[in-house]
């Protein structure tokens, strides 16, 4: 179907008697259900709409038609002389070739081609076509307007019948013979071998309410109906709240009162519930499961005292008069006690907790950790103040000898009151006796230091000598172990020496360990500021061979003593450069030994037997040893 002129019959409005006269500016008709599409220059009349002044795209006598291909992507197959394909959805509407702008493709001998890609799927029905008028106009004849998706076949919408010696008109209208087809893309396509020229191209689409031929006439449908199909053959969109084919079903408790019309589903958009509170499911018409509540039914109840269960679906408070489970508080039981409370309702304080509030168990209120209680209380929460004679953590200490009886101390300190303070032959705040470390009349006195960290005497302070045979920490010395070494000396008893190569000369260095206080001199180091790199593996062979020597010698001596004594028998004694005494027959056996004393140098040591001493030593460069007698 073509025509040069168009005489379309509209079933205006304005036959409505029902018309709304309460309607917004951007509506009107009866119930005011129909859209205006008016200029700003113009205001939406309530039944007669915006009278022809349509906004840009739009058209009709009220505006209700859509021209959805304007200003959209546009292709053709080839572009003539600068008439590329966008000239065909500008907006400016004629036929003159040479004063209105059209598209143009080469001559070829297969088909020329155009395409608007309108970037949404409609359903297409209804469409205008502005043709060149000259001579020309004839190579229209026979064209094809396909709908279909950009990725998908193209179906055929409209066939032009006109004799390729005729032109279809300066303007053809029309519409899908087969009814409306749904796609986001137009293709017109020209007979083989014609090159396609288009001056505007215009795919409408109606407006809420409107279907037929240039969306003339408007939706029959009931009230519940707010848009019908172009065809005008079933509803298209429900009124908000309603669904199905002929929107006689109402959408379920859907959290924006809205429901797919179709499906009756209720959205999910991001960052929104499905359902109102209360109700779950695709459709939200099935209610909370016992235990949860909220939108979509997400929210598990708190902690009611009438049960994990009872809580309302809807707002998940807990029922009305209950109260809430120990260690909760709040409408809805989920608070849980703050520090330092606990019980239902956390009204509940906690005792004297020995670890602070935290340690209270919000539900019992018992106290944890070891000791339990603060000094001067006991049981579980520690609410129940020490009874007399008793104080301390949990009330686990006895009182002390108080002067004032055994029951007056401080439950808390464990202190004994007034003056004297405590009974005969006892000391202290609490008449307890000193405790470790101190001592004195008020064991107010520190202990010095004493070997092992032995407790001193609590009345004189003096350190008591121990198993070892020692009183004092190495580095102190006296009866009270609070003297230190004299300068120059350190160890047990201060017996040893400082190295002479300390940085700070011979009296620098540690009293307890020897060690080199500021470092060592020049070649020197470790602890003790031995020489760098000494080689004590030529002194050890040293010593070694020294201790060989004497040995040799003892035997020489103890023999030649032996001889002598049976040739000599009862003269005086000998005044060699080594004197032996002579002994009992009874000496046979006895031995050498060699040791080395813990405070000697680390370098001296001594050979004995029981009849001689022979002492060596060995330094840097040489070893040597004396007899002496």
């Amino acid at each position: 179907m073509f025509l040069t002129t168009c005489t379309i019959v509209y079933v205006l409005i304005s036959d409505i008697s029902s018309v709304s006269a309460v309607c917004s500016g951007s509506t009107y008709g009866p119930d005011c259900k129909y859209d205006c599409h008016c200029n700003t220059s113009v205001t939406c009349d309530p039944q007669n709409g915006c009278g022809g002044n349509c906004a840009a795209g739009w058209d009709g006598p009220t505006c209700q038609r859509r021209n959805v291909a304007l200003g959209k992507p546009t292709h053709q197959s080839s572009d003539y002389h600068g008439h590329t394909s966008n000239l065909a959805v500008d907006g400016i509407l004629g036929h003159s070739y040479a004063g209105t702008p059209c598209t143009h493709t080469v001559i070829t001998s297969s088909s020329g081609a155009w395409r608007v890609t309108l970037n949404a799927a409609y359903w297409i029905y209804n469409f205008t076509i502005y043709n060149r008028e000259e001579s020309m106009g004839r190579r229209l004849s026979g064209f094809t307007l396909y709908v279909g998706n950009t990725s998908q076949n193209y179906k055929t919408c409209y066939k032009d019948t006109t004799a390729i010696t005729t032109s279809p008109g300066a303007i053809v209208t029309g519409h899908c013979a087969g009814g409306p087809v749904s796609g986001d893309s137009v293709r017109i396509a020209s007979r083989p071998g014609v090159p396609l020229t288009l001056c505007e191209v215009l795919i409408y689409v109606c407006s809420a309410g409107w279907y037929g031929e240039m969306c003339g006439r408007q939706c029959n449908a009931t009230t519940a109906c707010s848009k019908c199909d172009v065809t005008g053959t079933r509803c298209t969109e429900c009124v908000d709240g309603r669904w199905e084919e002929h929107c006689q079903n109402r959408c379920g408790h859907c959290w924006a009162d809205k429901c797919d019309k179709v499906t009756g589903k209720c959205p999910l958009t991001k960052g929104n519930p499905r359902c109102d509170a209360g109700f779950m499911g695709n459709k939200c018409w099935t209610g909370c499961k016992a235990g949860t509540y909220g939108y979509d039914c997400n929210e598990t109840c708190g902690s009611c005292a009438s049960g994990p269960d009872s809580c309302k679906t809807t707002s998940g408070h807990c029922p009305d008069n209950s109260k809430c489970m120990p260690g909760y508080s709040g409408v809805k039981c989920k608070t849980a006690c703050e520090a330092g409370k606990y019980g239902s309702g956390c009204t509940e304080t906690c005792g004297s907790c020995a670890h602070g509030p935290d340690s209270c168990n919000t539900t019992s209120g018992y106290c944890r950790g070891n000791p339990r209680c603060m000094s001067g209380y006991s049981s579980l929460k520690c609410k129940t103040a020490c009874e007399a004679g008793k104080y301390g953590h949990d009330c686990n200490e006895t009182c002390g000898s108080c002067a004032r009886g055994p029951d007056s101390c401080n439950t808390t300190s464990g202190h004994c009151p007034g003056d004297p303070r405590c009974m005969p032959g006892y000391s202290g705040l609490k008449c307890k006796g000193c405790d470790a470390g101190f001592w004195g009349a008020d064991c107010e006195e520190k202990c010095g230091e004493c070997y092992n960290n032995v407790t001193c005497d609590r009345a004189s302070g003096g350190c008591p000598i121990t198993e070892e045979n020692r009183r004092c920490k190495a580095g102190f010395l006296g009866s009270n172990c609070r003297q230190t070494c004299s300068p120059g000396t350190w160890g047990q008893n201060c017996k040893l020496t400082c190295s002479l190569n300390c940085l700070n000369g011979p009296t620098g260095c540690d009293v307890r360990n020897g060690a080199c206080i500021g470092g060592c001199t020049d070649g020197h180091e470790g602890r003790f500021c031995t020489p760098v790199n000494y080689n004590y593996t030529g002194v050890v062979i040293g010593c070694v061979a020294v201790v060989v020597a004497v040995v040799i010698v003892v035997i020489v001596l103890m023999y030649t003593r032996r001889c002598h004594g049976n040739k000599s028998e009862g003269t005086s004694e000998r005044s060699d450069p080594v004197h032996v005494q002579n002994r009992e027959s009874s000496n046979q056996g006895r031995e050498a030994r060699i040791s080395t004393p813990v405070d000697s140098n680390p370098y001296e040591s001594v050979c004995e037997n029981e009849y001689d001493k022979i002492r060596f030593s060995c330094n840097d460069t040489e070893a040597s040893y004396t007899v002496v007698t």
